[in-house]
């Protein structure tokens, strides 16, 4: 899992990377507000998303 705080948009996204049938590398996102509220999610192809993770 990774945690990157981004302090002017107030959010923080935690990524993790999973294998999806039939593994394939991917990365689901979680996006949260500045009081813990889910804002958004998202699961991508980790190769779509290149080495360090999603482009945001």
């Amino acid at each position: 899992m990774r945690v990157t705080p981004y302090a002017l948009q107030q959010e923080t996204h935690y990524d993790w990377r999973y294998l999806s049938a039939p593994g394939t590398p991917r990365i689901f996102t979680v996006v949260f507000d500045r009081d813990l509220r889910v804002v958004r999610t998202a699961s991508v192809d980790a190769e779509v998303s290149g080495p360090s993770g999603p482009s945001r």
